[in-house]
């Protein structure tokens, strides 16, 4: 039901309403004859006023109440923003003095907010840093404008953050001239800047590798193509002097230093990921031995180099060559980890994964493994160190003495053949390297790719050497007269394919080179098997790039000779191929 509306008459307090009121708060009605005039309608108007006033004042109470409570609410949610801000917020003295700070600043130098006012803002800056801060108070006082600044702030029992400082001068009123300022964790920006910049290094240093295996390739291609004369020429000399020849040795001297040089050019090639690689069956044993072989004759005498070699240790399929470079990587940071006397040793054994029992090294699946470990007692990495060990271009050794890269190329070679790699170490103890590698059974080996006894005869035989340098060729085509050989040139793949087109059947073997302008080895090769399936080829090369010449360097059928080469060498791998029954090959098909 709807209430009757109020007339205005209805609105203003009863007389005896007010009388009552003012009774009940102004206490005992004084005597008429007290009361100014002795009048009722003047008493009554007094009245009147009075609780007029009465109400006003009520209701201004009311609204400073009002006020009170909002200026409270205000303060608090002020307070919630202040210190519950996702940033620091301090007001400093003009001498720098923190006056005022929220709890997020006092958070970040991990004290309480009483001890962080009162103090110098200088006092929670890292040393290094206090002249940026210096300047960035300078700058406000020459500028109107917010100034910023970017330095490591100190905190109690933790390691310093990176903050940005962003200021302004303003004028309090009633503490004057203050500098308000928000204090922002940069860590993690810096963090990532610094790992941007690492990165950007690393793209630079891979660039330029590049660019080193790209100039190695070519110094290495003609640099072999050099020693391959020499080395065919000294062999030619070699057979022509008698073993009492007072220049026998001086020969030999020679072909010795042409074989130290193709290994320094295959090194520079590995190094530079630009040589393709060869894989077989190796016995780690085998490479172990040699090393340390060489490691006893250069390693100085206060080192002792010693191994622990299991027996019968199963082969790994790998590059012998590439395994060697590893693992003298590995043994070289040790000798460098040596201040004084220490010892490594290296140790072979077999492993095997069956479910879970293999600890340490949980990405591996279930099988049989060969373990190479390195040890040294030398100085050991700290725990930072170690978790970056395997970082390319990440070193601990002076500038000029390392790359930062031998370990972690040993890394990339290791998961490449299927295995991994573990480094344990601790500081003054010494470090171990464990690295496991897929085996094979016991004693199983491929075919050598060169055989030891020759059971073919050169005489009346046709050799086609293919080559695009004429020193090669001709180098080649006296040490091949020397062995009985009837001999062709070709100085392109091109001129090959004529040569062969013209006489198929007078041309026994082909001698072919796998790098050379315009069509290299690999597809001349493809075109030979278009025109005869079974043709029988050598390959002969200093460098071989591309997939086509990693398929045939990888495929054990086919002889192939590196550059430079013995004459025995040579003439084996002419054998072997000549006595190979004639099957096709799926080599150089679609290639």
């Amino acid at each position: 039901m709807a209430r009757p509306k109020r007339s205005a008459a209805d609105e203003q307090p009863h007389r005896s309403e007010l009388h009552s009121g003012f009774l009940r708060r102004s206490g005992p009605r004084p005597p008429r004859s007290q009361v100014p005039g002795n009048d009722d309608t003047e008493t009554d108007r007094l009245l009147l006023a009075l609780r007029t006033h009465q109400i006003e004042l009520e209701l201004q109470s009311e609204e400073l109440h009002e006020a009170r409570r909002a200026l409270a609410d205000a303060r608090d949610q002020f307070a919630d923003l202040y210190d519950g801000a996702p940033v620091g917020y301090i007001t400093m003295t003009g001498e720098g003095v923190v006056s005022r700070a929220n709890l997020r600043f006092a958070a970040m130098v991990g004290a309480e907010r009483a001890s962080v006012e009162g103090r110098l803002f200088s006092d929670f800056i890292q040393a290094e840093d206090q002249e940026d801060f210096h300047l960035h108070r300078q700058a406000l006082r020459r500028r109107a404008e917010p100034q910023c600044c970017e330095f490591r702030l100190v905190r109690l029992a933790a390691e310093p953050i990176w903050v940005s400082l962003e200021s302004v001068v303003v004028d309090d009123g009633e503490h004057g001239t203050v500098v308000r300022s928000a204090v922002r964790d940069i860590t993690a920006w810096k963090e990532a800047e610094a790992k941007q910049d690492r990165l950007r290094e690393i793209l630079l240093q891979s660039q330029k590798l590049e660019a080193i295996g790209t100039l190695a390739g070519g110094v290495a291609h003609d640099m072999n193509n050099i020693l391959a004369v020499i080395m065919a020429l000294g062999c030619r000399l070699e057979g022509s002097l008698s073993d009492e020849h007072p220049h026998l040795q001086d020969v030999r001297d020679i072909m010795a230093a042409v074989a130290r040089g193709s290994k320094l050019t295959q090194n520079l090639l590995d190094y530079a990921h630009r040589s393709a690689r060869r894989i077989e069956s190796c016995c780690v044993n085998d490479v172990v031995e040699r090393l340390l072989a060489v490691l006893n004759r250069t390693t100085p005498k206060r080192i002792n180099i010693q191994s622990s070699l299991e027996q019968e240790l199963a082969f790994v399929d790998c590059d012998p060559d590439q395994l060697t470079q590893m693992l003298m990587n590995i043994c070289l940071n040790s000798v460098d980890a040596i201040a004084e006397y220490g010892t490594i040793t290296i140790a072979t054994r077999n492993v095997r994964r069956e479910g879970e029992t293999l600890a340490g090294f949980p990405e591996l699946l279930a099988g049989s493994y060969v373990s190479i470990q390195v040890s040294d007692d030398g100085c050991g990495m700290d725990d930072a160190t170690q978790r970056r060990a395997c970082e390319p271009f990440f070193t601990t050794k002076e500038v000029g003495k390392g790359t930062g890269l031998g370990l972690s190329m040993v890394c990339g070679v290791v998961e490449e053949l299927g295995g991994a790699l573990r480094v344990t170490s601790e500081v003054e103890r010494g470090t171990t390297i464990r690295i496991l590698l897929p085996s094979r059974s016991v004693g199983l080996r491929r075919r050598s790719q060169h055989p030891g006894p020759i059971g073919t005869s050169a005489a009346g035989r046709t050799v086609l050497v293919v080559d695009d340098e004429s020193l090669v060729r001709t180098a080649f085509r006296h040490l091949l007269h020397d062995l009985g050989y009837s001999v062709m040139v070709a100085e392109s793949g091109y001129a090959a394919i004529e040569a062969y087109q013209a006489d198929p059947n007078g041309i026994d073997v082909v001698l072919l080179d796998l790098s050379m302008p315009t069509m290299d080895g690999a597809e001349c090769f493809s075109r030979l098997r278009e025109l005869n399936p079974y043709v029988k080829v050598v390959f002969c090369t200093g460098r071989a790039r591309g997939e086509a010449a990693a398929r045939i360097i990888a495929d054990r059928e086919v002889p192939v000779l590196s550059k430079p080469c013995r004459m025995e060498e040579l003439a084996a791998a002419l054998a072997q191929a000549i006595e190979e029954p004639l099957v096709p090959s799926s080599m150089g098909q679609g290639s």
